[in-house]
């Protein structure tokens, strides 16, 4: 067998509760796990790290300015790293959603800009950052089930802006050497994943096991939410 890598993973943490679990679990498995935040979540970041990061992990928490005219920061990253080798954005989609169902075509658009998507920013600021890296991108979007099954237009939109979303960066990022995915979790009840669950599919992708992939969308949740009618049309 071969020897297993450690991969240096930047978790940009707007749904910081789950993000820092999913870093504790990743630093569990031995992974190096560096936390970014914008300015006024750092504190927030930090206090989580705390409570769910095992002292013998050594994580620095820094602030990222995620569009491309804020100064970036990720002094405290950059000073323990030269590379990064992934980028996770954790966020709730269905936040962002029920912004979008209200919103004119121009309005649409600027919401789908850079600074709506902090996944792009944060790629543009560790190639800025960083003299190697990011191999891999991905964002996690967490969905409310309940809305999904009893909203029609939000279970639409929330499924068409994550795919067009990631299938354009996947596009528009090979040639720089970025594979970009998207994990799609639950954000509660009994098809919710737990964060070691998460951190092995996020361990593939690090890895390099899944590098033939790009522009997907993955349902994690154990295949509970195909009952449901969830994820059937990821089902190829």
């Amino acid at each position: 067998m071969s020897e297993r890598v450690a991969v240096r993973t930047l978790i940009v943490a707007g749904d910081v509760t789950p993000a820092v679990k999913l870093g504790a679990a990743l630093a569990a498995q031995g992974h190096d796990v560096a936390f970014a935040g914008v300015p006024s979540e750092v504190d927030e970041i930090r206090r989580a790290v705390e409570r769910h990061v095992s002292n013998d992990a050594t994580v620095a928490v820094d602030a990222i300015g995620l569009a491309r005219k804020v100064p970036d920061e990720l002094a405290a990253v950059s000073a323990r790293w030269t590379r990064v080798d992934m980028i996770l954005v954790v966020s709730r989609l269905d936040a962002r959603v029920a912004g979008l169902l209200d919103q004119s075509g121009p309005e649409l658009q600027r919401a789908l800009d850079e600074g709506s998507w902090p996944l792009v920013g944060a790629i543009h600021a560790t190639q800025r950052v960083f003299t190697a890296g990011p191999r891999h991108a991905v964002a996690i979007s967490r969905d409310d089930l309940q809305r999904f099954d009893a909203d029609a237009a939000y279970r639409s939109v929330a499924a068409g802006v994550l795919e067009t979303f990631v299938r354009y960066m996947a596009t528009h990022l090979r040639p720089q050497g970025v594979l970009v995915n998207a994990l799609r979790l639950p954000a509660q009840g009994n098809t919710a994943p737990d964060s070691n669950a998460v951190a092995d599919v996020l361990v593939a992708i690090g890895t390099g096991l899944l590098d033939a992939m790009s522009g997907q969308v993955v349902t994690v949740d154990g295949g509970l939410g195909l009952r449901r009618g969830i994820g059937v049309t990821e089902v190829r």
